[in-house]
């Protein structure tokens, strides 16, 4: 869940059409269970530049959230 809603984020964040959330988006591994931080990183590749993201994510109850900045 944590992969698709940094995607999600960084796809809503970047705020234009045509991203291949599969090529453009790239999410970098991180350990999910001992990362208490909650964080990790990804890369999008768009109009010919890359940019780096930081992405928080924590459960909220049933829910996943995840905020790119």
């Amino acid at each position: 869940y944590v992969m698709w809603g940094a995607k999600e984020a960084i796809y809503k964040l970047y705020g234009k059409p045509g991203v291949d959330f599969r090529n453009d988006i790239i999410i970098l591994p991180f350990d999910y269970i001992c990362n208490t931080m909650q964080l990790c990183t990804a890369s999008l590749s768009a109009d010919g530049k890359t940019s780096t993201f930081t992405l928080c994510y924590w459960k909220e109850g049933d829910s996943m959230v995840v905020v790119a900045y």
